[in-house]
C-alpha cells in the first residue's frame, strides 16, 4: 500500500512539474574537454574558468580549453582529482588529489606538488581540500586526519579524528560555516571541530548511510545533500528529507545553489531541479532526446554560478552552461505549449484587444493563447496553414488561410469567407498569402503566390491587379506608387492609380536589384529598407541605393526574414542564424542565439508582429519568442583582457608567467611573435571585435574578432602591446598594456658600435681627405719641383754661358782687341780656330743639355760616345767605349745628365792634362732594375791621392756632381798605373 500511494505521489509530482527546455550551450570532449566527467568549477580573478575532470585540469576561456599539467613529487602526472577548488590570499589555486595537495604556480604554469610540507608526512588516498585563508591551508584525506598548514611560517598541526568519528563512519565532508565553525560530515553525522583541542562534538540526528556533502551559502544556511536532501542548523541539528518525493534513494541529491528563495538542485538521474524552498517545484531541466540544446545527461554532479551563468558539470556530458537571468526573452515551444505540439512551424502573429495572442501556424491552424500564455485553444477557422493576419484601418480583422481569406471578429472569432478571384488556385496546407499593405487611400492590397490583389471590403471580393502567376512576397506603397518584392523577380516600383472604383497598377515602373524582397519596412527618416536573402538593404523613396547591412557587416546571417522596429529606433531582425539587434544610429549589431533562449536559429517568412504594447514575436521552425525590448540589459565586460599564447620565432612562453613579470627583454632574432589573447565572454564570444596597437599614442587597429596577433619583423626598440575588446553593446575592456618587451639590436646598431662605425667613418673620411692633400701637395711639390728644376736649368745654363762662352768670347775680344793694336803676333790662325772650335763644342753642350729630345738614355749614351770621340781624336788618345745597348724608353733626367757629362768631361781633362796617358776607356753597365755604373779609366801616371792639390777643386766637384744626384763616386788611383773614377747610382727612371 505505502508503494501504491508512493508511486501516486511521484505521479502527481511530476504531472505538475514543468518540463523546462532551457537553452545550454554543451561542451564535451569533442570540443576540447579531455574527459566527459566534470566535478569542481572556479572562477579566477582574470574571469577564466578552471575544471576539474575524470582526466586532469582543464581551463577555459570561452574560446579554447587548455589541459593544465599537474607534477608529483616523483615526476608523474597526476590526473585523479576530488573536491572543489580553493582560493588562497594570494590569488594561488589549490586541489586535493592523488595522495596530495596541488597549488597553481603561475611562473611555471602549472601545479606543482606540496605534499611535502614536512618528510614524514604521508597522504592516503584521495585529499580533499577545506578551506584556505589568510596563509593556512586546511586538508584532510582517507586516513581520517585533518591536517592545518601554515604556508609562511612551515607549520603543520593534525587532527587525528579518527577514534573519535569511527572507522565505519569516516570523514565525507568538511566546511567552515560562519557563526558555526569548521563542520565535518560523516556517513550519518554531523559534527563540529573545536581546532584548539581537537574534539568534536555531534550534533542531534542522524542520516542515511551515504557520502553526504555539506554546502554552506553567504546567508547561513546549511544543506546537506546524499541519498536524501538534508538542511542543518545549530539548535535542530540535521533535518528530517526534504522533498522525499524526489530524493528517495534512488534518486540522489548530488549538489545544491540557493539563489533567494530558489533552490537548484543537482541530480544523480532526474536532471536540473528548481524548487521553491516551500516545495514548489519551478522546473526540471532534463535530456531531451530531440533537443541539441538540453542538457547532455541527466547526472548533473556540480552547479557552479557565476554572474548571470549557471555551470553544470555532469558524469558523461561534459559542461552545460545556461543564463539564469533572460527577462527579455520568452520562449514558447512544444515543451511549455501542449497546443504546439503537433506543429511548431509558426508563420503569423496577431494580438487582440483582449490580449488574447493569435498564432498561425502551418498544419495546426489557429492558435488563440491567454496573455500569459497559461492557457491556450484552437479556432475553428478554416485551414490548416495560417499565414496572414492584419488589422486594417477600419479595425477590421483579417486572416489568410489555405483556405482562402477571412474577415475574423477578434471577440467571437465567427469568420466569413472572402470571394477569391478565380485565378486563385489554393493548394491545402500551402501558405499562399505573405503580406499586406494599406496605401493611403484606404485600399488594401494583397501579395499572394498568384500575385498582387486588391481587396474590396464592401463586396469581400479580392481582385487581381497585377500579372498573374508571378510570386508576390512583400508589398508596401507610398504616395502612389507600390512597392513589389517578387519571389522569381527583382523588387518593382509602379505607379498606383485609385482614381477609380477598382485600382489600377500603371505599366511604367523602375527595377531594383534586390531580388527574394521578404518584408519591405518604411521608417520615420522615409527610407525603405528591404530585408533580403543577400541581407538588409536601405533605399530612398525614390529607389535610389544606400547601403547593404550584411554578415559582413556584423548581423548573424544574411538571410533576413523580418524586420520590427522599436520604439528606440533599434531593428531587431530575425534571420536564418537567429535575431540580430541593429542600431540604425550608431551601426552596432547585437546577435543572439539559442544560447539566448531563442526557439532555433531559423525563422520564418511573414512569422514577426510588433504588438501595440511594445512587444514583439517572432515565430520559426521550432515555437516562437517574445521580445521586450524594454528590459533589454546591454552585456557589460566584467573580466579583464588576459595573455592565452606567446610564441616567439619557434618557442612557446608561459602566458601565465609572462603576464606576472609583465616585461621581456630579447635578443635582435627574436623579433617575430605570435600572440594569442581572450576575453573570457561564454554566451557572445562570436560578437567581441579586438584593437590592439603597440605604442600607448598609436591609434588602434582592428583585428576583428580574430584574437590572435602576428607580429613579424620587428625593429629593435621598446613596444607595449595593448589590446581592448568591445562586445556588440559597446562596452569596452579595460585596455591595460598586456605585454612589455624590448627588442635589443644587433651589435651593428649598439650605441657604441655606431659610434666606433662613426669614428671609424671620421677617420676614413679624415685619411682620404689627407690623401687628396698629400696628392695635390704632392702636385704642387712636383709643380715646384719642376719650377726648380727649370730655374736650375736656366742657372745651369747661365752659369755655362757665364763660365764656358764668357771665357771664350773674353779670349776672343782679347785676340781681337791685340789684333787692333797691331800686337797680333802671338794670335794665330790655329788659336782662333781651336777658340770657335772650343765654342761650338760648348754651345752645342748647352743646346744638348735643354733639349728634352736627348732625355732619353740610349741618345745620352750616342751623344756620349759622340763627345768622347771627338775629344779622344784631338788628344791623340787611344779611347775605348764600352756602352750596353739599353731599352729605348728609358729617360734620364737632365740633371743626371749635366752632371755626369761635367764628371765625364772633368775625369777626361784631367786625363789629357794631367795623366800623360795614350789610352782612355769608358764603360757602362745598366741593371734592368735602373742601377747603373760609369766607370772612365786611363793608363796615365796616376797620383797620390794625399798629394791632389792640383786636382783638388776638380775632385771636389766632380764628388759634389755625384751627390747632388744621389750617387756613389769612388776615386781609384795607383802612382804609375793609371787612374780610375767610377759612378753609381739609380737613375730613378720611368718607364
Amino acid at each position: 500500500m505505502f508503494k501504491i500511494l508512493r508511486r501516486i505521489s511521484l505521479v502527481l509530482v511530476c504531472a505538475f512539474t514543468e518540463a523546462a527546455s532551457a537553452q545550454f550551450i554543451n561542451y564535451n570532449t569533442a570540443e576540447g574537454l579531455p574527459q566527459s566527467w566534470v566535478f569542481s568549477f572556479h572562477k579566477d580573478p582574470k574571469g577564466r574558468m578552471w575544471m576539474a575532470t575524470g582526466d586532469g585540469i582543464v581551463r577555459f576561456d570561452g574560446r579554447s580549453f587548455s589541459v593544465v599539467p599537474c607534477i608529483n613529487n616523483q615526476g608523474l602526472s597526476i590526473k585523479r582529482f576530488s573536491g572543489d577548488f580553493k582560493e588562497d590570499n594570494q590569488k594561488r589555486i589549490w586541489i586535493g588529489g592523488l595522495h596530495g595537495i596541488f597549488c597553481y604556480d603561475p611562473l611555471k604554469g602549472a601545479f606543482i606538488d606540496r605534499t611535502a610540507i614536512t618528510n614524514s608526512l604521508k597522504l592516503t588516498g584521495d585529499v580533499k581540500m577545506v578551506a584556505t585563508f589568510k596563509d593556512q591551508v586546511w586538508f584532510y584525506d582517507e586516513s581520517n586526519t585533518l591536517f592545518r598548514y601554515h604556508v609562511n611560517s612551515k607549520f603543520l598541526k593534525k587532527y587525528p579524528i579518527r577514534q573519535q568519528i569511527g572507522d565505519k563512519e569516516g570523514i565525507t565532508s568538511a566546511e567552515f560555516v560562519k557563526g558555526i565553525g569548521l563542520l565535518i560530515a560523516s556517513r550519518t553525522r554531523i559534527a563540529v571541530l573545536d581546532t584548539v583541542s581537537g574534539k568534536l562534538q555531534f550534533f542531534p540526528g542522524k542520516m542515511e548511510v551515504s557520502g553526504h556533502e555539506i554546502i554552506s551559502f553567504a546567508s547561513g544556511e546549511v544543506y546537506i545533500t546524499g541519498k536524501h536532501l538534508h538542511q542543518f542548523d545549530v539548535q535542530n541539528g540535521i533535518s528530517k528529507p526534504l522533498y522525499p518525493h524526489m530524493f528517495d534513494g534512488s534518486c540522489r541529491a548530488r549538489y545544491v545553489l540557493l539563489t533567494g528563495d530558489t533552490l537548484w538542485v543537482a541530480t544523480s538521474t532526474k536532471g536540473l531541479y528548481v524548487i521553491k524552498k516551500s516545495g514548489k517545484v519551478l522546473k526540471n531541466y532534463r535530456k531531451e532526446i530531440h533537443e541539441d540544446a538540453s542538457l547532455p545527461v541527466n547526472d548533473v554532479v556540480r552547479i557552479y554560478q557565476s554572474d548571470n551563468l549557471l555551470w553544470l558539470g555532469t558524469d558523461g556530458g561534459g559542461i552545460s552552461i545556461m543564463q539564469t537571468e533572460n527577462q527579455f526573452i520568452k520562449k514558447i515551444n512544444t515543451a511549455n505549449s501542449p497546443a504546439l505540439k503537433q506543429n511548431s512551424f509558426i508563420k503569423s502573429f496577431f494580438r487582440d484587444k483582449t490580449g488574447r495572442i493569435w498564432v498561425g501556424t502551418h498544419e495546426a491552424g489557429l492558435i488563440i493563447y491567454s496573455n500569459d500564455f497559461t492557457n491556450s485553444a484552437t479556432a475553428s477557422i478554416p485551414g490548416k496553414t495560417v499565414s496572414l493576419i492584419f488589422r486594417d484601418p477600419g479595425d477590421n480583422v483579417w486572416v489568410g488561410t489555405d483556405k482562402g481569406l477571412f474577415l475574423v471578429d477578434e471577440y467571437t472569432l465567427a469568420a466569413r469567407r472572402v470571394i477569391l478571384d478565380p485565378y486563385i488556385r489554393i493548394q491545402e496546407g500551402s501558405g499562399i498569402f505573405y503580406d499586406a499593405t494599406v496605401s493611403s487611400a484606404g485600399n488594401i492590397y494583397l501579395a499572394t503566390g498568384h500575385g498582387l490583389f486588391w481587396l474590396n471590403k464592401k463586396e469581400l471580393k479580392i481582385h487581381l491587379i497585377s500579372d498573374s502567376g508571378s510570386i508576390v512576397m512583400s508589398v508596401k506603397t507610398h504616395r502612389n506608387k507600390i512597392w513589389m518584392g517578387m519571389y522569381n523577380d527583382f523588387l518593382w516600383i509602379r505607379t498606383l492609380d485609385e482614381s477609380g472604383d477598382i485600382p489600377r497598377i500603371l505599366p511604367r515602373a523602375a527595377l531594383l536589384n534586390a531580388s527574394r524582397v521578404r518584408y519591405i519596412h518604411k521608417n520615420a527618416e522615409k527610407s525603405m529598407w528591404l530585408c533580403t536573402e543577400q541581407g538588409l538593404q536601405e533605399y530612398d523613396i525614390n529607389g535610389d541605393f544606400i547601403r547593404l547591412i550584411d554578415e559582413k557587416s556584423g548581423l548573424a546571417n544574411s538571410f533576413i526574414y523580418g524586420l520590427i522596429e522599436d520604439n528606440n529606433g533599434n531593428f531587431w531582425l530575425s534571420t536564418n542564424k537567429g535575431i540580430s539587434r541593429y542600431n540604425i544610429k550608431t551601426g552596432k549589431i547585437r546577435n543572439f542565439g539559442i544560447s539566448d533562449n531563442l526557439q532555433d536559429n531559423e525563422f520564418n517568412t511573414g512569422s514577426f508582429y510588433h504588438a501595440d504594447n511594445g512587444l514583439m514575436y517572432f515565430g520559426g521552425i521550432s515555437g516562437f519568442n517574445i521580445i521586450n525590448p524594454d528590459k533589454y540589459v546591454p552585456a557589460v565586460i566584467k573580466s579583464p583582457l588576459s595573455l592565452l599564447k606567446l610564441r616567439i620565432g619557434n618557442h612557446y612562453y608561459n602566458a601565465d608567467s609572462i603576464a606576472e613579470v609583465g616585461y621581456l627583454e630579447l635578443n635582435h632574432e627574436q623579433n617575430n611573435l605570435e600572440v594569442e589573447f581572450v576575453l573570457p565572454e561564454y554566451l557572445h564570444q562570436n560578437d567581441i571585435v579586438y584593437y590592439y596597437r603597440l605604442d600607448a599614442n598609436a591609434p588602434w587597429i582592428s583585428i576583428g574578432n580574430r584574437n590572435v596577433l602576428y607580429l613579424g619583423n620587428l625593429s629593435p626598440g621598446m613596444y607595449q602591446l595593448m589590446v581592448k575588446a568591445i562586445n556588440a553593446d559597446g562596452y569596452e575592456a579595460v585596455a591595460s598594456p598586456l605585454l612589455k618587451w624590448n627588442i635589443k639590436p644587433h651589435f651593428t646598431g649598439r650605441v657604441w658600435f655606431r659610434l666606433l662605425i662613426l669614428l671609424l667613418g671620421l677617420m676614413v673620411i679624415s685619411v682620404i681627405l689627407f690623401m687628396i692633400y698629400r696628392y695635390r701637395l704632392g702636385l704642387r711639390l712636383a709643380e715646384l719641383k719642376k719650377r726648380e728644376e727649370l730655374l736650375q736649368v736656366k742657372q745651369r745654363i747661365s752659369r755655362d754661358l757665364h763660365d764656358n762662352l764668357g771665357a771664350a768670347i773674353s779670349r776672343l775680344n782679347l785676340y781681337v782687341h791685340k789684333i787692333k793694336l797691331g800686337k797680333s803676333s802671338g794670335v794665330g790662325v790655329e788659336a782662333l780656330s781651336d777658340l770657335a772650335i772650343e765654342m761650338r763644342h760648348q754651345v752645342n753642350e748647352i743646346v744638348w743639355s735643354v733639349n728634352t729630345d736627348n732625355d732619353y738614355l740610349d741618345n745620352y749614351l750616342a751623344y756620349l760616345r759622340l763627345y768622347v770621340s771627338e775629344i779622344a781624336e784631338e788628344a791623340q788618345l787611344d779611347c775605348k767605349c764600352d756602352f750596353p745597348q739599353v731599352p729605348a724608353e728609358i729617360i734620364m733626367l737632365s740633371v743626371y745628365r749635366q752632371n755626369l757629362m761635367a764628371i765625364i768631361k772633368e775625369s777626361l781633362n784631367n786625363t789629357i792634362k794631367y795623366a800623360k796617358a795614350k789610352k782612355v776607356e769608358l764603360k757602362f753597365i745598366w741593371n734592368s732594375d735602373g742601377w747603373f755604373t760609369l766607370t772612365v779609366c786611363d793608363d796615365g801616371i796616376g797620383f797620390e791621392p794625399e798629394r791632389i792639390g792640383q786636382f783638388s777643386n776638380g775632385l771636389k766637384n766632380m764628388r759634389s756632381r755625384a751627390r747632388e744626384c744621389g750617387f756613389i763616386f769612388n776615386l781609384t788611383t795607383i802612382k804609375g798605373k793609371g787612374t780610375s773614377i767610377e759612378v753609381s747610382g739609380d737613375f730613378q727612371l720611368t718607364r
